[in-house]
């Protein structure tokens, strides 16, 4: 089971804000594997500034939930741009996966195409050869 407690790893754009003193709201988590997790927060700085902090979370070695320096934090207003590039980024995996899944389908017809001709051929009935043997 995992502590509550959590830390707040130093970073160099963190040294601005006293992050004990902001206020934080966590919107959300994922899990990332076993031992760590992705979590989205909305941080209100102690200096005026708003942000979201997408930012990736592990157990530390005292069994603690701890920020890790993996991630992003970015001024709100660059939301809707976030926003349309993951959009973005779905339909293009989107098209990828279909073009993909295509391929596969014309690449298995054209694998039993080629089995199919390396068939060996039966010799075709000729006039002089009988039909039934005797």
């Amino acid at each position: 089971m995992m502590k509550a407690k959590t830390t707040y790893a130093p970073g160099k754009w963190y040294k601005h804000l006293d992050w004990e003193k902001s206020f934080h709201a966590i919107i959300g988590a994922i899990q990332k594997n076993a031992h760590q997790i992705v979590k989205v927060e909305f941080v209100d700085g102690n200096n005026g500034m708003q942000f979201f902090d997408v930012r990736v979370w592990q157990t530390n070695p005292e069994g603690y939930m701890a920020r890790s320096s993996k991630g992003i934090c970015m001024k709100v207003d660059s939301v809707p741009n976030l926003i349309n590039l993951l959009q973005k980024l779905q339909e293009y995996v989107n098209a990828y996966n279909l073009q993909k899944q295509q391929q596969r389908e014309i690449n298995k017809i054209i694998v039993k195409a080629i089995k199919e001709d390396n068939q060996p051929d039966t010799p075709a009935l000729s006039p002089e050869m009988p039909t039934e043997i005797p």
